[in-house]
């Protein structure tokens, strides 16, 4: 996983973001339209708000996680829930958990993250973040 350039920008529509984020791979592809559709139910204060939609992507897009290690960070670290990848995801911009542990994580099977620990002062911190707050995918 490298960060070094970006494949995610500032003028994409959300479904060409979507598609290039999840690089061809469809559990991916699955994942980065839940984060989407649930960012602002989740997290109405999110720090990249003008982002809208993509704001989750631009984070995963900034720490190098793309194609299928997208699916990777939602299954073997987030337990399948989208609401914990938001968490942390907040947890690294919000100074909780390093890229560095972030990636190991993602490469091992959750190892080194606490998750609830992280969701649950991610949700200290930001008293309107609310991982529940999931909208059913149809």
């Amino acid at each position: 996983m490298s960060a070094k350039e970006s494949w995610v920008h500032t003028n994409d529509y959300v479904k060409d973001a979507i598609e290039t984020m999840s690089g061809g791979d469809e559990n991916a592809l699955r994942v980065c339209v839940e984060v989407t559709e649930n960012v602002l139910s989740v997290d109405p204060d999110c720090a990249l708000r003008p982002a809208g939609p993509l704001a989750p992507l631009y984070c995963m897009d900034a720490l190098g996680i793309r194609d299928s290690n997208i699916y990777l960070f939602y299954k073997e670290v987030c337990h399948e829930h989208v609401g914990y990848m938001m968490a942390l995801l907040r947890g690294v911009l919000l100074g909780l958990v390093s890229e560095k542990t972030l990636r190991h994580a993602i490469a091992h099977h959750g190892e080194g993250i606490n998750l609830e620990v992280i969701v649950e002062k991610v949700q200290e911190m930001l008293p309107s973040f609310h991982c529940e707050n999931i909208i059913p995918s149809t």
